[in-house]
């Protein structure tokens, strides 16, 4: 890794062997920090995906991720852990393509289910004709006098107005 990066850049050797000194007995991944931290993003090796198919109903998914990209993946995992509290990034992966294709495919996608229109299944159903009162059919009647649609006295509701 660190002789690609020397190759492809002209870099003196003082500051080559200063570099190997610091990846000396490194992993693969610190060694990919002390260069990027000592050379930039250049030293990054191209960003490629490796899809491999398994003899099962697997298969291997090699891709580079940004440290910002990982962080989500792991608040993705803590966000359902009710489901799952012990999650792979494998089952992660799997449960955020059912959960995007249940929004976004029209083929996954469930009907949407229509409001009852049936007022017998409602207990508490008004019909539309005593939603929209008129005032003067909200008009009460004074005490003793039946009948008499002279004596009707047009009522203070509020609902009456509407």
């Amino acid at each position: 890794m660190a002789q690609t990066l020397f190759a492809k850049t002209n870099v003196e050797v003082a500051k080559q062997k200063e570099v190997l000194e610091k990846i000396e007995n490194c992993s693969k991944g610190e060694t990919e920090k002390v260069l990027v931290r000592e050379f930039g993003t250049q030293a990054k090796a191209p960003k490629r995906e490796l899809v491999q198919t398994c003899a099962s109903e697997e298969a291997l998914l090699h891709v580079r991720l940004s440290q910002s990209t990982l962080a989500k993946l792991d608040r993705l995992k803590s966000l359902r852990a009710h489901k799952n509290p012990r999650m792979s990034y494998a089952e992660l992966i799997d449960d955020m393509c059912e959960y995007m294709l249940k929004k976004l495919d029209p083929m996954v996608r469930p009907p949407k289910a229509k409001p009852a229109q049936s007022p017998s299944n409602n207990p508490r159903y008004i019909p539309p004709s005593l939603k929209t009162r008129s005032p003067s059919a909200c008009a009460r009647r004074r005490p003793g006098d039946r009948k008499k649609p002279s004596t009707l006295v047009p009522c203070s509701s509020q609902i009456a107005g509407r």
